[in-house]
């Protein structure tokens, strides 16, 4: 009798009466309907490599069922492929496999362990639905997205882990997973759906990520979490989840929030004011909606987005400040609220949703011209009314729109808005008066037309990235009385020739100078006590700190003096004209040093230097050659990533650990490692990219038994020991 009926490689019918069935090799493709009379009968089933693919529902609600292999040449296991096999206990994925469609697996209730492959990429809707008995479950981190209802119902859920790279997870993903107690979320996560977890009723606590997470309002509902938490403002994180309890008149935040969540306090018609503190991303959709006594809110500068309908039906609201930094506006977001009488949208916002502001009567929009504002209020025929050049509220001049090439700040003005002069593509040159005490961060990041920049006498402080990438910046006048210039405060101003740092500044930012591709040289008032110069080069006072090369500086050659006992990070970084350089015995560590040194052709570094840390001298394309002396003990992650021009290096006997891709893309042929290395970390050598990654042709020499020796095993490169090479 035929057991396998079998047409085109197609499975089309099964006749045996076997318990354990093995599909033979050769097919292909196995038919809806091809077990559909032997339902009763089969326990155990494996399918051959040659199989492609196999119909949804072939397998569906086979009670007897037990244990089922699935090879990696099924790419797509189809929808309800095994949904409501009761009994089935084993199941075996193979590496290969893709995508877990809806139901795939659905009602499988003693399935107890599962090891999805890192092949998958997809886990479909409702895949592992109402998996009972499953108890432990690892997501691997080639799954972004975790469908809705996936592993809802999985009651003796406990473990569970989050790989790095799982983004989404959807509505009811694990719902009613209520012996699940803890979850630490990767960093990689973004959003979590509506009632993800709710009735995990064991639930009781769970880390996230230090940043703005869309979290849905009821994710986490009926979870011991959420019971036990204490009335008012509940946090997830830094991010607004819920107002539990009675509604507040005025919630009190905590200063380092980042998010308000979606609903979090929808329908709250007790919330009068909404004051956000200023480290505040986005207001989740819904957040306020319905709050209708909601009479006043100001939107901080930090705050990047609002969501669909964050406060739609808010009708007492009169009162919208919204600072420069928004850039979207969501679908209905402010929706009826019919108090509104004006608001003055500011130029950053790029994108307003359908119906934004739909149903306010007597409302008027005020902006400026060609942007985003006039463009939605010509559409729903808005009145719109344009801002002046100059707008200062209360001696802050909070922005700036005209189209001269030289402007001089109001000497009524005390305080500038990090926007304000956001968009000035005509500013050339800018005088600002001593009654501005501090240039705010960011302040003109990105200008490329701004060339002079004059500080009068009464300003103190440069805020961090004042001028970061004012890539056109050829001068500025620095005034005594500035006693702080913050980090990246001038990074990446690649004209600017001329810098004098006066007497009074007591502190100059990490990378204040980074990328100053000009600069031939620092100068330093005399008189400053906490700060010199000499030839150039900037120094503590007491010359024992190195603190910047001057990037654009024409010598070739530059030793090190010998009382300099500390170089701070990327002190040289960048430096294209240095080919050779010596660092000192009383310098330590090295770290990002001389990263991007891209003319550096040779560097001696004395004995005492131990440690040449992270990105040292990684992308010196030129290096040929470099001394390291018998004190070194560690040769950090990526310290000379990138030195293609690197074929032969001695490490000496005093280094202990070699950290990963140490000397990755490094053209080495050769290279003797010594016994007194314990640790070399992942692709230190022999390993390069271009388009894609590729393995060198390389020999290692070093004892038998060795970490070099394992190392050349694990990557299987040519390893010879010591005494065989000079036997050579």
């Amino acid at each position: 009798m035929l057991i396998f009926e079998i047409k085109d490689g197609v499975l089309i019918k099964y006749h045996g009466y076997q318990t354990h069935v093995t599909i033979p090799d050769g097919v292909t493709r196995i038919a809806k309907k091809a077990f559909s009379n032997r339902k009763e009968n089969i326990e155990s089933l494996v399918i051959p490599e040659s199989v492609t693919e196999i119909d949804g529902r072939s397998f569906m609600d086979f009670p007897g069922l037990r244990s089922v292999t699935l090879p990696g040449s099924v790419k797509a296991i189809a929808a309800r492929t095994f949904s409501g096999c009761t009994n089935l206990q084993s199941l075996t994925l193979a590496e290969g496999i893709q995508q877990i469609g809806r139901s795939a697996f659905d009602g499988c209730l003693n399935l107890q362990s599962l090891a999805i492959p890192k092949s998958v990429t997809e886990i479909g809707e409702s895949s592992f639905y109402n998996c009972q008995s499953l108890q432990s479950l690892i997501i691997p981190e080639s799954v972004a997205e975790i469908g809705s209802h996936a592993f809802s119902g999985c009651t003796d859920l406990q473990n569970l882990t989050f790989a790095e790279g799982v983004k989404v997870i959807g509505e009811h993903a694990f719902d009613g997973c209520k012996s699940l107690q803890s979850i630490a979320f990767p960093n990689s996560i973004v959003s979590i759906g509506s009632c993800a977890f709710r009735g995990c009723s064991a639930l009781s606590s769970f880390t996230l990520p230090d940043k703005a997470v869309a979290i849905d309002r009821h994710a986490f509902d009926h979870t011991k979490w959420y019971l036990d938490a204490p009335g008012g403002v509940i946090y997830i994180g830094k991010v607004v989840y819920a107002c539990k309890g009675d509604c507040l008149e005025e919630p009190v935040f905590l200063p380092d929030t980042v998010a308000v969540g979606e609903s979090a306090f929808e329908g709250c018609c007790s919330l009068k004011r909404l004051i956000l503190p200023a480290g505040v991303q986005r207001i989740g959709a819904s957040a306020c909606y319905g709050c209708t006594g909601l009479e006043n809110l100001t939107l901080p500068a930090g705050v990047k987005e609002i969501g669909d309908r964050a406060f739609l039906g808010c009708k007492g609201l009169q009162s919208l400040t919204i600072a420069e930094g928004l850039q979207r506006i969501g679908e209905s977001a402010f929706y009826g609220c019919t108090s509104l009488g004006h608001v003055t949208i500011p130029d950053s916002v790029t994108a307003i949703g359908k119906y934004a502001f739909r149903d306010i009567p007597n409302l008027n929009i005020r902006g400026k011209n060609n942007t985003a504002a006039k463009a939605y209020a010509r559409k729903n025929n808005i009145p719109f009314f344009e801002e002046s050049v100059i707008r200062i509220e209360g001696g802050v001049l909070m922005a700036y729109s005209g189209m001269a090439s030289h402007f001089t700040v109001p000497d009524t003005v005390t305080d500038i808005n990090s926007f304000a002069f956001s968009g000035c593509d005509k500013l050339k040159s800018i005088t600002i008066p001593g009654s501005v005490k501090r240039l705010p961060d960011s302040l003109f990041e990105g200008n490329k037309t701004l060339q002079t920049v004059t500080l009068c006498n009464g300003v103190t402080e440069i805020g961090s990235r004042a001028f970061y990438e004012c890539s056109g910046l050829q001068s500025i006048s620095i005034p005594g009385s500035v006693t702080k210039i913050g980090s990246q405060a001038f990074s990446y101003c690649h004209c600017l020739q001329e810098l004098i740092i006066p007497d009074a500044v007591t502190e100059i930012g990490s990378e204040a100078f980074w990328g100053c591709s000009s600069l031939p040289a620092f100068h330093v008032d005399a008189d400053n006590l906490r700060y010199t110069a000499e030839d150039g080069v900037l120094y503590n006072k007491s010359k024992t700190a190195l603190l910047r090369y001057p990037p654009g500086r024409q010598e070739e050659k530059f030793i090190i003096p010998a009382g300099v006992t500390e170089i701070t990070s990327c002190a040289f970084q960048g430096c294209r004209y240095l080919k050779h350089v010596t660092v000192p015995a009383g310098v330590k560590e090295l770290s990002h040093t001389f990263a991007w040194c891209e003319s550096l052709e040779s560097a001696v570094l004395c004995r005492g230097v131990t440690s040449i840390g992270t990105d040292a001298f990684s992308y010196c394309t030129n290096l040929k050659s470099v001394r390291i002396p018998n004190s070194v003990e560690e040769i950090g992650t990526c310290a000379f990533n990138g030195c293609i021009g690197l074929e032969d290096i001695r490490i000496p006997n005093s280094v202990k650990s070699i950290g990963e891709k140490a000397f990755y893309a490094c053209h080495l042929k050769t290279v003797t490692i010594p016994g007194s290395v314990r640790h070399i970390g992942k692709k230190a050598f022999g390993y390069w990219r271009a388009f894609w990654e590729y393995k060198r042709d390389l020999t290692i020499c070093g004892s038998p038994g060795s970490a070099a020796a394992d190392y050349a095993r694990y990557n299987d490169f040519r390893f010879i020991s010591v005494i065989e090479r000079y036997m050579l």
